[in-house]
C-alpha cells in the first residue's frame, strides 16, 4: 500500500509541475532562452504531458502486474503447502480410524472374556453413550450377563439410550425411505 501511495503521490507530482510549467509558459511568468520560447508552443507542451501521462500509466500497469503476479505466486505457494497438509492430515486421520477400529474390537473382546461382575463396574464408570455403544457391540449373552450386573438405575438408562438409538435409527431408515436423495 506504502508503494502505491507514494506512485501516486510522485504522479500527481509530475502531473501537477508539468501543469504548473505549462500555465507559467502560457503567461509569460517563465523564463527561457531567446529563441527557445518560440519553439515552445502549446501543442508541444500538450504533446509532452500526454507521453508524460502515458509512461507514467504504463508504468503503473507494470508495476501493478508484478505486483499481481508476485501475489498470486504466494497464493499458489500457499494452496500448495495447504494442500500437502490435507493429505498429511487425511493419512493420520485414517491411521487413527485404523489403530481406532482395531482397538475397539481387542477392548471389545476383552470385555466379552472379562467376568461380568468387574465388566459391569467399570461400564458403570465410562460414559453413558460408551457404555451403550459398547454393549452394542458385544455378543448378546456377554452384554446381558453384564447388564445382569450392573446397578439397576445405570442397567435401565443404558437399555433406554440403546433403544433410543435404535428408534432413532428406525425413524431415519423410513425418513430416507420416503425421500431418497
Amino acid at each position: 500500500m506504502i508503494v502505491i501511495r507514494n506512485m501516486r503521490i510522485w504522479g500527481n507530482v509530475i502531473l501537477v509541475g508539468a501543469f504548473t510549467f505549462t500555465l507559467a509558459l502560457v503567461n509569460g511568468n517563465f523564463s527561457i532562452e531567446a529563441g527557445a520560447a518560440e519553439q515552445c508552443s502549446l501543442a508541444a507542451i500538450k504533446r509532452y504531458c500526454v507521453v508524460a501521462r502515458d509512461k507514467a500509466k504504463e508504468a503503473r500497469f507494470a508495476w501493478q502486474l508484478k505486483t499481481l503476479n508476485a501475489i498470486r505466486n504466494d497464493i499458489r505457494s500457499k494452496i500448495r503447502e495447504l494442500d500437502a497438509r490435507t493429505e498429511k492430515l487425511k493419512s493420520w486421520v485414517e491411521r487413527r480410524e485404523t489403530f481406532a477400529q482395531r482397538a475397539e474390537v481387542g477392548l471389545l473382546k476383552i470385555y466379552e472374556a472379562m467376568d461380568a461382575e468387574q465388566a459391569a463396574k467399570q461400564f458403570a464408570e465410562l460414559p453413558l453413550e460408551t457404555a451403550a455403544a459398547m454393549l452394542t457391540s458385544i455378543k448378546p449373552r456377554a452384554a446381558s450377563a453384564i447388564l445382569n450386573e450392573t446397578e439397576p438405575r445405570l442397567a435401565a438408562r443404558l437399555a433406554a439410550t440403546i433403544a433410543g438409538s435404535a428408534d432413532m435409527l428406525r425413524r431415519r431408515k423410513l425418513i430416507e425411505k420416503k425421500n431418497p436423495s
